[in-house]
């Protein structure tokens, strides 16, 4: 699932980050055949919450089952186990399900797995059957492994020597410390992916594909009574477009900020030059937020960042920028980067560096301000509306202890100027990385 930058920065502190990485096999078919195990793993499943936005008029019922366990769990020198099962499970879930009539996706991050059923509602007791037949039953299929591994292999082979791929992992260092499991590459190295057997796979999954473990959310034509007689957990019900016109449930606080302080490490900010002989450099701005802050106005100034970052006509020099976020061990971090022709770099860079600072200064105001706020309201609101994402949203707010539908259109129609500017004012100072060809550069 294809995460839009404005939806991934609400999931990101919705309780788990983002960064999601691409994982193997996303449509193949192989090792299907070892499915026809009946496992009645559904009389065994209990979960940790389960939620449901009923909705009587949809088509499809949709459920997503959040697992925190993703890549940062991969054992030392078998880098790549998590990307490998993913991949192993979209292969062998593929069929299986197809014979309900259903779909299954699964999406790999550096702390989690969400996987997504999308069933037509005459068969979905039979789909969710299957879906945890495959998650928690069904043994794994060494066909399937060998698959994903040719694919992880073609993938790293393809980007071998990129200086995309390494300007990526020297910039999760420079987040998240060097040793840290979020800087390793969530898709292992050749030696590392090709050392990953079929009983790793399994342990890994009886470690972290646990039911009570996971949050489950669910959207579509379906009764409380009946799905929680079916996955064996309580459901809470959560109002929806049905009720109130809005689908808004929960109010929540979207007003002023009470965030607490930078953590040590963050109060002072850092700077990484890495020297390459390249045509291109990219530098990259991670400027940090103190724990706290909400997650709508961390949205809000990511839109106005991504505003400022993609001019009309393109700057000359400039060859792609962005901006997304992170959560990076609980602190809420901005993260701007730029690919730019190397006599740039110096002013971008700066650039990069002082964006919020910046934006503080020229903050929307009046007519302007309304109109931005309107357009965040209007691309949340419809990033939300897909049910893929919509229960993926919801089974990270639950599990993060947070109402799992708030009143979106609300909130973010209440959000204050003032209140907004408030929080850009938090910002701490950035981490820096510089990766480029440092004479090209004048460093």
């Amino acid at each position: 699932m294809s995460r839009p930058a404005l939806l991934a920065a609400l999931l990101a502190f919705g309780g788990a980050p983002p960064g999601a990485a691409a994982g193997p096999g996303a449509g193949a078919a192989a090792g299907g055949d070892r499915l026809s195990r009946d496992v009645p793993a559904a009389a065994q499943s209990r979960y940790a919450a389960a939620v449901l936005e009923r909705e009587s008029a949809a088509r499809i019922l949709t459920v997503g089952i959040l697992f925190p366990a993703g890549s940062a769990e991969d054992p030392p020198g078998r880098e790549g186990t998590a990307a490998l099962l993913a991949g192993v499970l979209r292969r062998q879930g593929a069929p299986a399900l197809a014979r309900h009539g259903a779909a299954f996706a699964a999406e790999l991050s550096e702390s989690d797995l969400h996987v997504t059923l999308m069933a037509p509602p005459a068969a979905w007791r039979g789909a969710f059957a299957a879906l945890e037949t495959l998650l928690y039953g069904s043994p794994l299929s060494g066909e399937a492994l060998e698959a994903a591994r040719n694919e992880v292999a073609g993938i790293l082979a393809f980007e071998a020597g990129a200086p995309g791929r390494a300007f990526d992992l020297e910039r999760a260092r420079l987040l998240r410390g060097a040793d840290a499991p979020g800087a390793r590459p969530a898709l292992g190295t050749a030696a590392s992916t090709g050392s990953v057997t079929l009983a790793d796979l399994e342990a890994f999954r009886r470690a972290h594909l646990r039911p009570e473990d996971a949050t489950l959310a669910a959207h579509g034509p379906v009764e409380p009574p009946d799905l929680a007689s079916l996955i064996g957990t309580e459901v809470e019900e959560v109002p929806g477009p049905a009720g109130n016109g809005e689908g808004a449930g929960a109010r929540t606080a979207a007003g002023s900020p009470r965030p607490g302080t930078l953590p040590a490490g963050w109060e002072r900010g850092e700077r990484i030059l890495v020297d390459r002989d390249l045509r291109s450099s990219w530098v990259s701005a991670a400027i940090p937020f103190p724990p706290g802050t909400p997650d709508l106005h961390l949205g809000f100034l990511l839109q106005l960042a991504r505003q400022e970052l993609d001019p009309v006509p393109p700057e000359p020099g400039l060859f792609h920028a962005d901006a997304s976020t992170a959560a990076v061990d609980g602190v809420p971090v901005l993260v701007l980067t730029a690919s730019v022709d190397p006599g740039i770099t110096p002013a971008w860079e700066e650039r990069l560096a002082g964006l919020v600072a910046a934006l503080a200064t020229g903050f929307p105001d009046g007519t302007f301000f309304q109109l931005a706020r309107r357009r965040f309201r209007t691309r949340t609101l419809l990033e939300l509306a897909v049910p893929e994402a919509r229960v993926e949203w919801m089974a990270r707010r639950r599990a993060a202890g947070l109402p799992p539908l708030p009143d979106l259109a609300g909130e973010i129609g209440d959000l204050d100027r003032n209140a907004v500017l408030r929080t850009a004012g938090l910002a701490g100072p950035a981490r820096v990385i510089v990766y480029g060809p440092a004479e090209m550069m004048g460093r």
